[in-house]
């Protein structure tokens, strides 16, 4: 949900008729697409955005892992 999250606030996916992709939507085409299973994506959503401690270093290490890759 840290990926979906901030992509599905800018807009950055759509539906075949150019509107912007739901949460819903983007979140079950992100399970099939993993083989994974949000229990309740609006939970995990608001989760995120209201997170203050123990902050995920994934969007840091995408960011890191780009950047080594770019040089290689």
């Amino acid at each position: 949900m840290e990926i979906l999250t901030p992509l599905h606030a800018i807009g950055f996916f759509c539906s075949p008729d150019g509107s912007p992709a739901s949460l819903t939507d983007l979140t079950k085409e992100f399970e099939l697409l993993c083989g994974i299973k949000f229990k309740n994506p609006e939970t995990c959503r608001w989760s995120v955005l209201n997170r203050k401690t123990k902050l995920t270093n994934i969007v840091d290490t995408l960011r890191r892992t780009l950047l080594e890759l770019s040089v290689k």
